[in-house]
């Protein structure tokens, strides 16, 4: 039997969804670093703009749960990322739990993302420039009053 996202999830639950990006130029900078035989510098650009990039997935998640679906603040450092009990998930296409990478292009669509920020899909559904993350959110909605974003 196979079994989807949705099959956890009440029909009454939430979803959300987000595309984001700290990749702009770093490509750049690190083709400049791999001209003068760097590369390590040209790696370091990339990996530092990847931990930008999850960083900042995390804290729209957090920020997501708790302006506009006004759940607490229970996020007080970085342990707490770790150990909270928020029962929100965020899963992006393309990892286990959410294997089609065809999914982005749902994401991308619907949030007109490759207009308004900029980011887009290659015919494999690879995400340019690098270091972007798009996902979708997950919230159970008995723990929520939601508030709609204009």
């Amino acid at each position: 039997i196979a079994i989807s996202l949705t099959d956890h999830l009440a029909p009454d639950d939430y979803l959300g969804m987000f595309a984001l990006s700290s990749g702009f130029g770093a490509q750049e900078a690190a083709d400049l670093f791999l001209k003068k035989n760097d590369e390590y510098s040209a790696l370091l650009i990339k990996t530092v703009a990847e931990a930008l990039a999850e960083a900042f997935a995390e804290k729209l998640h957090c920020d997501i749960m708790q302006q506009y679906w006004n759940l607490p603040n229970i996020i007080h450092d970085r342990k707490d990322l770790f150990n909270s009990s928020i029962s929100g998930l965020r899963m992006a296409p393309g990892y286990p739990s959410c294997p089609d990478h065809k999914l982005k292009q749902t994401i991308f669509r619907l949030l007109d993302v490759s207009s308004k920020i900029g980011i887009y899909l290659t015919e494999s559904d690879m995400m340019i420039p690098a270091a972007s993350i798009s996902a979708f959110t997950f919230f159970p909605s008995e723990r929520m009053s939601i508030r709609f974003i204009q």
